[in-house]
């Protein structure tokens, strides 16, 4: 999420410096265990944690369409499934008006798509716009 740079995350234990009043971006504070999954040492004891908020929209991507009312005005029309394809040329869209909801209606299908690997090209920057939408 950008509080720490990538430079004090390892995989190597022994590395591993005690995280309370850090301020050293050179040192190791992270214990990265494996996908979305961290240890932290903080004020001597260890922390375990997951991120898997973006597997699981990963996978909703993949499985199918997307749908949205689209008036015109989107401030980002292509959510979160299109921020994380590696071409956005795969996504295929289909208009329509819903006269139930009377507004237009966009579909966008996402399972033709390769999609970035969240957990090493993830940017600060599309997380934080992630976070923006929770």
């Amino acid at each position: 999420m950008g509080w720490l740079p990538d430079s004090t995350v390892t995989t190597d234990p022994a590395l591993i410096e005690d995280s309370y009043n850090a301020t050293d971006p050179t040192k190791k504070y992270l214990l990265k265990l494996g996908d979305f999954r961290y240890q932290e040492l903080f004020n001597g004891t260890w922390y375990q944690y997951r991120v898997p908020s973006f597997a699981k929209i990963l996978e909703e991507c993949k499985v199918g369409g997307v749908s949205f009312g689209d008036d015109g005005n989107a401030i980002d029309p292509l959510g979160t499934c299109g921020q994380l394809v590696v071409d956005k040329s795969c996504i295929v869209s289909s208009s329509f008006y819903d006269n139930e909801l009377k507004m237009n209606m966009t579909i966008r299908d996402f399972q033709a798509c390769e999609f970035i690997d969240v957990e090493n090209e993830l940017s600060y920057e599309l997380f934080a716009k992630f976070l923006s939408r929770v």
